[in-house]
């Protein structure tokens, strides 16, 4: 089952890891030569919090939804749609954000089809022809393209609801794309689904995602199904953080877990995603579960809602000491090595209630893993069964330094912790600045 990434622990105070030649051997007490007792405060769940940058939500939201006239789901998913707003699953999920339910959902029909091979630049120019359309009939009312006065409250201006004061920017714009249509610049291999922003004349920034309805989700029985997960997903996204790029909202981890997010989107759907079963409009059905700032606060399961049958929250957490390395000009928990330096780390096995375990550990190079590079560590782990109150050593050896040119100055590396019994997983991530 894939579960979210969480992150690395980095708590102040604690012990730093002791530095080793590389194949050093720790004494027995768990030190290297010179090095200090690995023996420090109690470790815990340390999970992340998405940062809010101040940009706009869109606290009312409605939906505009634009189909092939021939698309077999449009009436289910409308349904399913205006369903969603008042369900219990929006507002578990994205109430502490400030996002109220979802009001109007207005359909329209494109002329036809969407093109078999298209390329994003194009379903944009789609889509802004589809708004000014919209706009222009006069059915929508007059569109308010003006700034919001109180940004920082993350508010957009009054939707109004009756013509002539209805706001174009209160609207999440969403295209589901004729079965037959490829996106060229972003196949099902990268996404099934995706939002962005931009500007239409004369209506303003706009919100928007797209439902690439050509892909397919193995977790999924029917394609009705993967669809109605991948617009409640985008929805998410697009209400709590509508323009990622000219004013971002809830996007990001907080600076003690930037090696969280490395190689990892980082919005709210994103960091969670797998699917739970849930009540809308009085059917159960498959949704992607959405992180809470306030669970994961609280050390509890972070990203809700809540499945059947998942144990508590367990995790592995590499103790990196109090923030000590940047990243970006950030000050993040880490630590520093030289191309063949070595490091142990002790890993603690950690959970907020009862876990029967046995938990299986398992300590990725994500240069390897997720970028299909050249590895930069060697991570070797001391013990990968466990048990909750584990102590683990990790050792951690520079191979060699990350390429020029990518984003940040290190390496990343993750711990996933297997629950054998249930098989729930999660992961944590640590930071390895590149020494010179």
């Amino acid at each position: 089952m894939a579960i979210a990434i969480v992150a690395a622990c980095g708590s102040d105070g604690g012990t730093p890891a002791s530095t080793v030649e590389a194949g050093g051997i720790a004494d027995e007490a768990g030190t290297s030569d010179g090095g200090v007792d690995a023996a420090g405060p109690v470790v815990t769940i340390d999970l992340p919090q998405v940062r809010n940058f101040g940009g706009p939500r869109i606290t009312h939201p409605r939906i505009v939804a634009f189909f092939d006239p021939a698309d077999p789901n449009k009436d289910a998913l409308t349904k399913f749609m205006q369903d969603l707003g008042p369900s219990d699953f929006w507002k578990t999920t994205t109430s502490e954000y400030g996002i109220g339910p979802i009001g109007a959902v207005t359909v329209v029909a494109l002329d036809g089809p969407t093109p078999a091979s298209i390329n994003t630049a194009g379903l944009e120019a789609i889509i802004a022809t589809a708004v000014q359309r919209y706009w222009g009939t006069g059915d929508a009312g007059t569109p308010d393209s003006g700034a919001d006065p109180d940004a920082s409250d993350g508010d957009t201006p009054d939707s109004g609801g009756g013509a002539g004061t209805a706001n174009a920017t209160d609207t999440v714009y969403v295209l589901f794309t004729s079965a037959q249509t490829k996106i060229t610049n972003e196949p099902c291999s990268v996404g099934l689904a995706y939002h962005y922003s931009m500007t239409v004349d004369p209506v303003g920034e706009i919100s928007y995602a797209v439902v690439d309805t050509g892909c397919t989700d193995p977790r999924f029985s029917t394609k009705l199904a993967f669809e109605m997960s991948a617009v409640t997903h985008e929805l998410v996204e697009a209400t709590t953080d509508p323009f990622p790029v000219s004013m971002p909202a809830y996007t990001d981890v907080d600076d003690a877990h930037i090696a969280w997010a490395y190689g990892y989107p980082t919005e709210l759907n994103d960091l969670c995603n797998y699917p739970v079963p849930t009540q809308v409009g009085g059917q159960t059905i498959k949704l992607m579960s959405v992180w809470s700032n306030a669970a994961a606060a609280a050390k509890h399961v972070p990203c809700v809602p809540a499945s059947p049958g998942q144990p508590p929250m367990f995790q592995a957490v590499a103790a990196l000491g109090p923030p000590q390395v940047y990243v970006s000009g950030r000050k993040t928990p880490g630590i520093a090595l030289a191309v063949n330096e070595a490091m142990y780390v002790d890993v603690h096995v950690v959970a907020e209630g009862p876990v029967v375990g046995p938990i299986e550990l398992v300590a990725n190079d994500l240069a390897a893993t997720v970028f299909k590079r050249k590895p930069e560590l060697s991570l070797s782990l001391a013990q990968k069964t466990v048990n909750v109150g584990d102590v683990v050593q990790l050792t951690v050896t520079r191979l060699t330094a990350p390429p020029v040119g990518v984003s940040v100055n290190g390496s990343v590396f993750e711990l996933v912790a297997t629950d054998k019994k249930t098989g729930w997983s999660w992961t944590s991530a640590g930071f390895v600045a590149a020494k010179k």
